[in-house]
């Protein structure tokens, strides 16, 4: 069992705010921010997964103890589903829509999200 600062991981695969290109984003601007703002605190130990072949990448998400998938524009990505699937505790924040068509699709009551949004998570950061 691992002790000390958490890894949190993020994997974003373009850089994009989330107020410019909705879908094709992770908020990663808004997000990292955030992330560092803890890191800089000492409350945790930012593991950034970019420009790394996919499975380099699943091998490094390994070491996380959390991730983060998309805490910003109410939407998932692939990365969180493989986190999810790593059993890694996944931070995101998924809208109404996104959640009844999840729920939907997969007849499931509950999703397995820790839902968390970069606006809410500013507050407690500060």
């Amino acid at each position: 069992m691992r002790t000390g600062i958490p890894i949190i991981t993020f994997s974003p695969s373009g850089r994009s705010s989330a107020w410019k290109t909705r879908w094709e984003t992770k908020g990663v601007p808004q997000t990292l921010k955030l992330l560092r703002k803890l890191e800089s605190k000492g409350l945790c130990k930012l593991q950034l997964i970019v420009d790394t072949p996919h499975d380099a990448c699943l091998r490094a998400k390994q070491q996380a103890a959390i991730a983060i998938d998309e805490c910003v524009t109410g939407n998932y990505h692939l990365s969180g589903l493989e986190a999810l699937l790593q059993g890694k505790p996944t931070l995101g924040h998924l809208d109404n829509r996104v959640q009844s068509q999840l729920r939907a699709m997969t007849g499931a009551l509950e999703l397995p999200w820790i839902r968390c949004t970069a606006g809410r998570s500013r507050r407690s950061a500060s």
